[in-house]
């Protein structure tokens, strides 16, 4: 029983940080990064996601974290979305590891960029980067709804096929 319920919060915790992480990357990439770009341009608009980049880097780094607990703590069953949740780790650590590299090209006192092909083919990378750790978080999001069925939680255990075999042929549980 207590197993169940911290499968069922671990799943919800996961959620919400699936839901924090991805649905604030799209609305910053689908919404903010467009507007902002129409307002003030899109050089002064990058000097925008400068500031906000760290923080969804932040929200990456917990989710991420949850759904490696979530995949070593539970069942065997999970190894696809473990699979996945490394392969978006591996994407994560490599977008940390290019932030350095973009800002360092970035001069805010001035709002200039120096060496823009350089900077270009790291942001290049960056956003392709995001692209495919976005597409395999939607992939884990259907693993997880596909592959978690509440009603399929103890499938296999004998007790749980019991009461159904008893429930089915409209016997009371022994």
């Amino acid at each position: 029983m207590l197993r169940a319920f911290l499968g069922h919060l671990l799943r919800f915790l996961s959620l919400c940080a699936f839901a924090f992480w991805q649905g604030g990357f799209v609305f910053y990439a689908g919404v903010v990064v467009p507007l902002a770009g129409e307002l003030w341009g899109h050089r002064t608009q990058g000097f925008l996601t400068r500031q906000v980049v760290p923080w969804i880097h932040l929200a990456a780094l917990a989710a991420l974290g949850l759904w490696l607990l979530d995949a070593a703590l539970l069942k065997p069953r999970r190894k696809s979305r473990f699979l996945l949740t490394l392969a978006m780790s591996l994407g994560v650590l490599l977008l940390i590891w290019l932030y350095p590299q973009m800002d360092a090209h970035l001069d805010p006192e001035i709002n200039h960029v120096e060496e823009p092909r350089q900077f270009r083919l790291l942001h290049r990378i960056y956003l392709w980067t995001s692209t495919v750790t976005w597409m395999a978080s939607l992939a884990w999001l259907w693993l997880l709804t596909a592959q978690d069925d509440p009603r399929k939680e103890n499938e296999g255990d004998p007790e749980n096929e019991k009461s159904r075999r008893n429930r089915d042929t409209g016997q009371p549980a022994a």
